[in-house]
């Protein structure tokens, strides 16, 4: 009887050690499988920053650009204003010149035949 028990326990144990055994090993492959997908993951993940990166420098340089021909904009703009605000002085300085001149040419002249100077303007 001692002899009967003993060997059914020892295959209770034996199939108790190999149910144990498959569990492990499907734990294993879990864990492999988990770890294989955290390994794809993070190379994901820092591919994904490297772009990022990559896209913040570009998004940096291309502003610095945009900034840089603002700048030469502004300067040409002020610089036309200013050549403006200069041939506006110059024409209203000979518009003055030449009103002068015709302020001495031009006269009045009441008699009948209506003529205004000289010059017959």
């Amino acid at each position: 009887v001692i002899s009967t028990m003993l060997t059914e326990s020892k295959s209770a144990h034996a199939m108790a050690l190999k149910l144990l055994e498959g569990k492990l090993l499907n734990a294993q492959g879990l864990v492999r499988a988990k770890h294989t997908e955290w390994l794809e993951a993070t190379k994901r993940m820092r591919k994904a920053q490297t772009e990022l990166q990559s896209v913040k420098e570009s998004a940096a340089e291309r502003t610095s650009q945009l900034e840089r021909d603002l700048e030469k904009a502004r300067n040409r703009a002020a610089l036309t204003i200013n050549e403006a605000k200069l041939k506006v002085l110059d024409l209203q300085s000979r518009l003055q010149r030449h009103e002068e001149k015709l302020r001495g040419h031009i006269l009045f002249d009441d008699t009948c035949n209506g003529t205004y100077s000289r010059f017959n303007v």
